[in-house]
């Protein structure tokens, strides 16, 4: 999902749904091509955004502005396949929230 909802707007458009029917949305994980537009709906529409807590650190960014992935985040635009660049971008570089990722 953009960060603006655009694509799951047009979704909406597409079968007929008028986008202020939005009432929740459920993320079911944090991924930013998934979540990333579900701020956004909620300010516009006040649809209420329900997830996992132990996903509060990565849909509240806390974790967005360190390292490797913040700047990633920073310079390359959540659009398309570089959303894809980017998190193969994060994982190649070894880095996981600005420290070396070493696995679990």
């Amino acid at each position: 999902m953009d960060s603006d909802a655009e694509d799951f707007l047009l979704g909406l458009k597409m079968v007929g749904i008028p986008a202020e029917r939005l009432k929740a949305i459920l993320l079911t994980h944090w991924h930013n091509d998934h979540a990333a537009g579900a701020a956004f709906l909620k300010r516009t529409f006040g649809a209420r955004v329900y997830y996992d807590n132990g996903d509060t650190p990565f849909l509240t960014r806390k974790t967005a502005t360190r390292g490797v992935r913040g700047w990633l985040g920073r310079h390359i635009p959540e659009e398309g396949v570089l959303v894809l660049l980017r998190g193969l971008l994060g994982s190649f570089a070894g880095i996981r929230d600005g420290r070396p990722f070493r696995g679990r």
